[in-house]
């Protein structure tokens, strides 16, 4: 099986290596164009089959972090609307056929952001 830390971003050589997802967001606000990075790691962690809700709420969670005028956490917004679909994304870019709901995110519930990285190594 593929190692599932290899994340593919566009314009990037270099795949990232067992980096956790809080360091996977500090190298996307680090990057010069944090849109596409954060896309490639929602699209990544949605093929290798992260539910969609659990999805939603990693990147909530990280957008919650940030200040009211950080431009980083409009990026995120971003990223949550091709997650929630529905016409909220740009078109092209939604992650899914249709859009999320509030019923969606009520049938899973998350304790810890790290329990996903011991979810994405066991991928592995």
């Amino acid at each position: 099986m593929a190692r599932i830390d290899a994340f593919a971003y566009p314009g990037k050589s270099d795949p990232m290596s067992h980096q956790t997802l809080t360091s996977q967001f500090t190298a996307a606000e680090a990057d010069a164009d944090p849109f596409q990075v954060l896309y490639a790691l929602a699209k990544s962690l949605r093929d290798r089959g992260l539910p969609r809700p659990d999805l939603y709420r990693i990147f909530v969670s990280y957008y919650q972090r940030c200040p009211d005028d950080d431009p980083f956490a409009e990026m995120i917004g971003d990223v949550l609307d091709c997650i929630w679909g529905g016409g909220w994304g740009k078109a092209a870019l939604e992650l899914y056929e249709t859009p999320l709901s509030e019923d969606d995110l009520k049938s899973y519930v998350v304790d810890e952001l790290e329990d996903y990285d011991g979810w994405l190594q066991a991928l592995e």
